[in-house]
């Protein structure tokens, strides 16, 4: 008989040894942890960190560590809150395959296990490599179908990815790894209705949670269908509907890195990937513009699907705010640049931006204009003197191999982050350091221990 994804998903994912991935993808995984990280550690100052806290506070203590807390909790509490805080700026990394944010999700379920099981750094970055390789196949098999239905697949298909990478640290051999895959089948969950909402990263850390949770269970002997996906009344049915997945193209692609292509994306700014290509735009003309004030008109072209969840022309929040186009084309065109400050609540309400937003309006881009990769943004702004300026960004920087940011680069935006969380230069640059060779650190205190205590030096850490 035919082996189930599930099963060829688990055969596969118990197989790998870091030793088995290309030194290519290796650099990449090193790259998405240290990035992960860092937008971590800011968003312990984001507006839901206060939520997430309170809900730690209710837990019990535990082996696992939560970001900025001193007291360690329960694994799967430690999944959530590190997966919610780290989504909570928007600023973590994507890849086109799973249409989504793969890191927030794979990487606080790791590490909550990893941890638990005093694993190493290695392994750490193995379960890693094999929770982003799983989450990114369930991509190929079900996008874009599944993305245009609604669903959030940060969350929906993420979760695979958290319970692969929790299994595969807990020991679980392939029908173990298979039966834990099928259990996160009945908890997936999360939806785009709530983008611009403090559920939008809530339900990203749920997801990693339920990794974790699915894989435990998994690993104390419960059962689980393992044709959940292909069965008439499972996730492909349900989630995508009759003809809209195909569970093959997740096959026949093992052993094709997604790590290496398509690529992870390292968000340059703090907002929904799909205002990116809008705010390389509208920063290369603002050189051109003689004042805000100057401009009488601003149009927007994106595809349709990028569109839909950031068509937003007014936000009252600085979470609206990462999805609005018109913002971040305001923001962009009026200061040259879009960063961790600009989504707060005095950012948001800044007149000139406010003023520039009402001049800006977004339309789908028509099909012939999409491009391959469905990235492109076109801005056009009218000058209040008639000059017309125009641009067309293809992929916006950060996405994709060929559009990377430099090592220099990805290091500042981790010091920046971690300046914003309140950790010290001393700290944030010891981090830097076990973070760039994970594969070599067997003690994983070395890295959690300072991102486990605040900083005395650091004014202001909120705990």
């Amino acid at each position: 008989m035919k082996p189930s994804l599930f099963e060829t998903m688990a055969g596969w994912t118990h197989g790998i040894g870091l030793s088995d991935v290309p030194e290519q993808a290796v650099d990449v995984a090193k790259r998405a942890v240290l990035d992960c990280v860092g937008v971590t550690v800011a968003g312990t100052r984001s507006p839901i960190a206060p939520v997430v806290d309170r809900y730690v506070a209710d837990t019990g203590d535990g082996p696992a560590t939560v970001i900025g807390h001193e007291r360690r909790t329960a694994v799967e509490t430690a999944a959530f809150a590190n997966g919610s805080i780290g989504h909570a700026l928007d600023y973590d990394d994507c890849t086109g395959s799973l249409g989504g944010h793969p890191s927030v999700v794979v990487l606080p379920a790791a590490l909550a296990v990893a941890e638990a099981r005093t694993a190493t750094g290695a392994e750490l970055l193995t379960a890693y490599v094999v929770g982003f390789e799983v989450a990114a196949k369930l991509g190929r098999a079900t996008n874009f179908v599944h993305y245009e239905r609604g669903w959030h697949p940060t969350a929906t298909l993420g979760v695979f990815g958290a319970t692969a990478a929790a299994a595969k640290l807990l020991g679980l051999d392939a029908d173990g790894i298979a039966t834990a895959l099928a259990i996160a089948a009945s908890t997936a969950a999360g939806m785009k209705a709530n983008f611009g909402t403090a559920t939008k990263p809530l339900q990203v850390g749920r997801a990693a949670q339920n990794g974790v949770f699915a894989a435990r269970l998994a690993a104390m002997g419960a059962t689980a269908n393992v044709d959940a996906f292909e069965h008439d009344q499972g996730f492909g049915q349900l989630f995508n509907g009759p003809g809209g997945y195909h569970a093959e193209r997740a096959v026949s692609t093992l052993g094709v890195w997604d790590l290496i292509d398509p690529g992870l994306t390292v968000k340059q700014y703090p907002c929904c990937s799909s205002t990116h290509g809008v705010a390389d735009a509208a920063i290369s003309l603002r050189d051109e513009v003689p004042a805000p004030a100057a401009i009488r008109r601003v149009d927007i072209w994106t595809h349709p699907r990028r569109l839909k969840h950031t068509n937003r022309p007014a936000v009252s929040t600085g979470l609206e705010a990462k999805f609005s186009v018109q913002y971040v084309a305001a923001r962009a065109l009026s200061t040259g640049q879009v960063g961790l400050g600009d989504f707060s609540g005095d950012a948001i309400r800044d007149p000139e931006v406010v003023s520039l937003m009402r001049k800006v309006h977004a339309e789908p881009m028509p099909a012939d204009r999409w491009g391959s990769d469905h990235f492109p943004a076109e801005v056009t702004v009218t000058l209040d003197d008639g000059r017309t300026l125009r641009t067309r960004v293809e992929r916006p920087r950060g996405n994709g191999p060929e559009l990377a940011l430099t090592d220099a680069e990805l290091g500042r935006k981790f010091d920046d982050c971690c300046r914003s969380g309140g950790l010290s230069p001393d700290t944030t640059a010891a981090v830097r350091t076990v973070l760039g060779t994970l594969e070599t650190v067997d003690d994983l205190q070395e890295l959690l221990a300072p991102l486990r205590t605040p900083d005395a030096s650091a004014a202001g850490w909120p705990r």
